[in-house]
């Protein structure tokens, strides 16, 4: 994307990875809320609906897995490598 934010979703296969590769980001500030100039992200844990029984929560597809970024106006070489860090340390 060039010239304006936008929002990637993905999810981890170990849902206990989600929280770790969010708290190591740098770059990105963890939020309940999306939608900024500086790039934010937003764990599954945050994005459940605490009203929603399972079968809802499973239609959102929306696990402790699931991770949502919003990309702001930062460099993107520098968030991607914000990214891969954050992935590496989760993993390690």
């Amino acid at each position: 994307m060039h010239d304006f934010g936008t929002m990637v979703t993905f999810e981890l296969r170990q849902e206990a990875h989600a929280s770790a590769v969010c708290e190591a980001l740098k770059l990105f500030a963890i939020s309940a809320s999306l939608g900024s100039t500086e790039s934010l992200v937003q764990p599954g844990r945050l994005m459940r609906a605490r009203d929603l029984n399972a079968a809802e929560r499973q239609w959102a597809a929306i696990t402790d897995g699931t991770i949502r970024l919003s990309i702001g106006i930062e460099d993107a070489a520098d968030l991607i490598a914000d990214l891969q860090q954050g992935l590496a340390r989760a993993s390690a």
